[in-house]
């Protein structure tokens, strides 16, 4: 049976509607009650419903209320509104300052987070627990998720911390009715000092102090840093310009000379110190490294055969070489300043063609040693893989979690902002809309399961349905194992010209299953790519089914019934995971004729539609096609123009250095920080194999993966889509950049109660999100627990 036919039948979900209900901006403070009381289940479902995900979008208000009132506390951190009046650009400046302001709120959230993560006694897995030879092994690795989650912090992050939460995910009956009729979270008073005693915190995040005391990672004299050092009183007229970058833990670019021994304090020394901290582990307490503890190819926990395995290859070479040498970089008086570049150089110094041959030759099995005497392949390709996947950990992160959970909030922010802009909340076809996107989610699911080498793209009504299907950490697993044959992955970072590629791909892979358009949008770039999809099937005597199809769809007035961006918003492309991808010269030159292939295919489709639209208009009088070129993405109060949907707004419209981490971009190319380590990407050069995908966002290095040694599995193994593939659709699911780890909900604590920033509904850093690509992995690839 084709796609096609297993297509056929099955009913469509019904269409939007194009009534809205009344907007948050109108100063309303009930709550919707259209759709009457949520019937909200204390077990988690195998599917989600209806109800869960009307309670999961106010959940998201909630989240939108505290981060506006954060942004436009005028004062806050000591940072005031007054200093953008004398700028040549205030309300340019106004917009940092707001930005700045939540900027610190998160940072010190993601720390009280860290602090309530830390407080519960750790059983953390060990490397020996994921052998088949482990009396229990099977229990503690390979019946997960049934086994007890505590197990498992390397790869995820509460609610695994209650093995209750874990089964039956987000307790969405008791956050909904803790919602107020203003969106505020309330908690009891027992539950606000059991937080207290548990992290030694203050229940209100603004309540906490405004230094963090930090153990000197040389010494382990205490000090206290400030969280920010961007701050002024109100009124200052003195000569003082501290900027907002700022110097302070919370701020862009930390620096803190310890008070006894004078070791420089930094991110880059608190990244490598996590590495350190993490290498110790391993060596003194069998503790499996970040990155090593599920398969690359279906991110499930599969028992090992021995410890030769190539999954354990990254800490054999921990345990032979590098420990020592880490360590040395970590005390005062060093010359250059520590950084992850440390660990990558030392890395490269043993997989490097011409590196230490003695060393890679202690940290491999004999089984291998015929293979590294080629000179051309250091590594074979899954343990290549293994290590840049470790390394992925710990770039630009110094977090306990897989990646920078800052980042991760605000990039799921940007997802956030459009719920809260679309307001299904208060449409009156609220609950036919949620019963509409999670059939669509299932459909979005099949194409994963029938497409595993080409990433799925959700749209944003879909992405609402993942999302908060992933808050239910058990019932995702199970579904998405059953339905894929792997744990499917959400990435939290794919570059926006290849989210763009990808997305294309998505739509038609959709239309030909279910011969229904999957962005149901009207904006210029879907319509764009519906036309390009379906005339390229057409030919001068023959109009294509595929065409016929979308000319109906406009002419019986479903498309009229849609938003039609920029003037209002649509469940189009989800992008909140949308990054710009800094590029070497060397980079860009292997990666333009992609990117030149892909803009032709969008510019001849644009052509094509412009012509349809001004000859044909729905029966309503409105424009088949939205215009081109008035996209915006509102940041702060200021409308930022925007190239198209997959633009990252984040590297728009944010301030990059004001981050640990820049939140809208990643660099790739050879020697650039976050790069591979030579020797571990395939050739001898480090990562920039002209894959479009980023060395600090789990690189897979396409080229080479499949070496002399390791064969490409037979063609039969390789399950392609049933489905045509796209013409620029990826070529291999190794493009994919996998988080592997199962990140659901973090918990940080707010002004109000409890905010969660959820790998589906706070911080999940989601996903362009990578589901089909590359066979899978952790579930919630957002904000990563370590794995």
């Amino acid at each position: 049976m084709t796609a096609q036919q297993q297509g056929q039948g099955i009913q469509a979900p019904p269409a939007y509607g194009d009534t809205q209900g009344p907007t948050l901006e109108t100063g309303e403070d009930a709550l919707p009650t259209h759709f009457g009381d949520l019937k909200l289940s204390d077990s988690a479902l195998s599917l989600p419903d209806a109800d869960s995900c009307l309670a999961h979008l106010r959940l998201l208000l909630v989240f939108q209320k505290l981060k506006t009132r954060i942004g436009l506390h005028d004062g806050l951190w000591d940072i005031y509104d007054s200093r953008s009046t004398s700028a040549s650009k205030p309300l340019d400046l106004l917009v940092t300052i707001r930005e700045k302001r939540w900027a610190i709120y998160v940072a010190r959230a993601v720390d009280r987070f860290e602090a309530w993560w830390k407080s519960f006694v750790p059983d953390a897995l060990q490397e020996n627990d994921m052998l088949q030879t482990s009396q229990a092994g099977q229990k503690r690795y390979a019946d997960f998720p049934e086994s007890q989650p505590s197990l498992w912090t390397h790869e995820m992050l509460p609610p695994i911390g209650y093995g209750s939460l874990w089964a039956s995910g987000l307790p969405w009956k008791v956050i909904n009715a803790a919602i107020t009729g203003d969106y505020l979270l309330t908690a009891s008073e027992e539950c606000k000092v059991n937080w207290t005693l548990r992290t030694n915190r203050d229940w209100d995040n603004l309540s906490d102090p405004w230094e963090k005391e930090l153990p000197c990672l040389a010494c382990a004299s205490v000090n206290k840093i400030p969280w920010t050092t961007c701050g002024l009183p109100a009124g200052y007229q003195g000569d003082k310009r501290p900027g907002l970058i700022g110097k302070g833990y919370g701020d862009g670019d930390l620096e803190y000379n310890c008070s006894q021994c004078k070791f420089k304090i930094t991110n880059g020394a608190l990244r490598l110190n996590k590495f350190r901290i993490d290498a110790q582990a391993l060596i003194n307490y069998d503790k499996a490294m970040p990155g090593t503890i599920l398969d690359l190819e279906t991110g499930m926990p599969l028992l090992l055969a021995d410890t030769s395995d190539n999954r354990l290859f990254p800490s054999r070479l921990i345990k032979r070489s590098l420990l020592a040498e880490i360590a040395e970089n970590l005390k005062p008086g060093i010359h250059a300043e520590p950084s992850m570049l440390v660990v990558r150089d030392m890395i490269a110094g043993v997989t490097a063609v011409g590196g230490d041959k003695a060393s890679l030759k202690a940290a491999e099995p004999k089984k291998t040693s015929q293979v590294l005497k080629d000179v051309n392949m250091r590594l074979i390709p899954s343990g290549r893989k293994y290590v840049r996947k470790m390394m992925s950990r710990y770039w630009q992160n110094s977090s306990s979690a897989t990646l920078d959970l800052v980042g991760a909030v605000m990039r799921q922010g940007v997802f956030v902002d459009k719920m809260y802009k679309i307001d299904w909340l208060h449409s009156p076809a609220s609950r036919a809309t949620m019963d509409r996107l999670i059939k669509k989610y299932t459909r979005f699911i099949s194409i994963i399961a029938l497409c595993p080498d080409q990433v799925a793209v959700p749209t944003l009504d879909v992405d609402l349905a993942w999302h908060t299907h992933q808050l239910s950490p058990q019932s995702y697993y199970k579904y998405t194992v059953a339905q894929t044959k792997r744990f499917v992955d959400h990435d939290d970072k794919i570059d926006q010209d290849k989210l763009s590629t990808l997305f294309d791909s998505t739509c038609k892979t959709y239309q030909d299953m279910y011969g229904e358009p999957y962005s149901e949008c009207t904006c210029w770039y879907c319509e764009t790519l519906r036309v390009g999809d379906s005339s390229g099937k057409s030919s001068l005597f023959r109009v294509s089914k595929e065409e016929k199809a979308l000319d109906q769809w406009h002419s019986s007035g479903q498309a009229a019934k849609l938003p039609q961006p920029p003037h209002s918003e649509s469940a189009h492309l989800s992008a909140h995971n949308s990054v710009l991808t800094r590029e070497t010269p060397g980079c860009k030159r292997r990666n333009r004729m992609r990117r030149i292939l892909h803009d032709n295919h969008v510019e001849e489709s644009y052509i094509k539609a412009q012509k349809k639209s001004t000859k044909s208009l729905s029966s309503s009088g409105k424009a088949r096609m939205g215009p081109r070129g008035e996209d915006t993405a509102e940041f702060w109060g200021k409308d930022f123009s925007v190239k198209g949907p997959a633009t990252s707004a984040l590297v728009v419209a944010s301030t990059a250095q004001m981050y640990a981490a820049p939140v809208g971009e990643v660099q790739t190319g050879r020697g650039v920080f976050g790069a591979c380590a030579v020797g571990t990407c395939g050739s001898s050069s480090g990562c920039g194999n002209g894959t479009l995908m980023m060395c600090a966002s789990d690189c897979m290095g396409l080229v080479s993966d499949h070496s002399s040694d390791e064969k490409a599995p037979p063609a039969a193994q390789q399950r392609p889509c049933r489905v045509a593939p796209h013409p620029l659709s990826c070529e291999s699911r190794y493009l994919s950049a996998h988080s592997h780890e199962i990140l659901l909900t973090s918990t940080t604590q707010g002004g109000d109660g409890v905010v969660m920033f959820a790998g589906g509904g706070g911080a999940c850093g989601g996903g362009g999100c990578g589901g089909g690509g590359g066979g899978g992995g952790g579930g919630g690839g957002g904000c990563g627990g370590g794995g």
